[in-house]
């Protein structure tokens, strides 16, 4: 585990304010999502073995709701830079949304057991129906830059290079337990990586949950029009 080199100015802010609602998940048929976590961190990646990463910086934020918020950067002179925010912006019945920026910045670090330097955030949740992930951002950098989407279960991340043109990209998952993973890299050669933009979450209810709400609409129009 990399020790963080002495002389390192950090600074760190976390924010939580949280909506007077009764989860993140209110609203859904049967509550059939919950996110348990929402986290930004910065360190260094082991690509070949991920447990043994350094995150030299980290908050996390339990139980988010809408209108929660979390912010972290640091900068070591001449040497890296890093900066990550992660907003919890809205939610509906079927479908949540979280904006961010991550950006990352280092000179070369050949040598190491690491091949990424990175600034990026994690949501965990909890689904009982399926639903898909869409990835709308844009991503800029430099050297070795590029930014990344990763769900745990996958055997390999999603990576897009820096572009003028926006990128939107969509996976689908089953329902379960799942960790998402997205932020900048920058390789060991070097660079610096933006990756800004939103992450929106869409859920299918089941077909149980679909005949509920096509019922539900039946019995409103009778009582209004008796």
């Amino acid at each position: 585990m990399i020790a963080r080199p002495s002389g390192f100015s950090m600074a760190v802010a976390l924010v939580a304010m949280v909506w007077p609602v009764a989860s993140a998940s209110a609203g859904l048929f049967g509550s059939p999502v919950d996110f348990s976590a929402m986290q930004i961190a910065s360190g260094f990646l082991d690509e070949q073995d991920p447990s043994s990463s350094s995150f030299t910086d980290l908050v996390n934020l339990e139980d988010p709701a809408p209108g929660d918020g979390l912010d972290l950067q640091g900068i070591l002179p001449g040497n890296r830079s890093f900066l990550g925010a992660l907003d919890f912006t809205s939610t509906t019945p079927s479908a949540a949304r979280f904006d961010f920026d991550f950006e990352a910045a280092t000179i070369p670090f050949n040598g190491t057991a690491f091949e990424f330097f990175f600034s990026g955030g994690r949501i965990d949740l909890i689904s009982t129906v399926a639903f898909s992930v869409t990835l709308e951002a844009l991503v800029g950098g430099s050297g070795g830059g590029l930014a990344f989407l990763y769900d745990y279960d996958d055997l390999a991340p999603h990576l897009f290079l820096p572009s003028s043109d926006p990128v939107s990209f969509t996976i689908d998952l089953e329902a379960g337990t799942h960790t998402i993973a997205f932020g900048s890299l920058v390789g060991a050669s070097g660079g610096d990586a933006d990756l800004e933009g939103s992450l929106t979450f869409r859920f299918v209810p089941a077909p149980g949950a679909v005949a509920l709400l096509a019922l539900a609409g039946l019995a409103t129009v009778r009582r209004r029009r008796s």
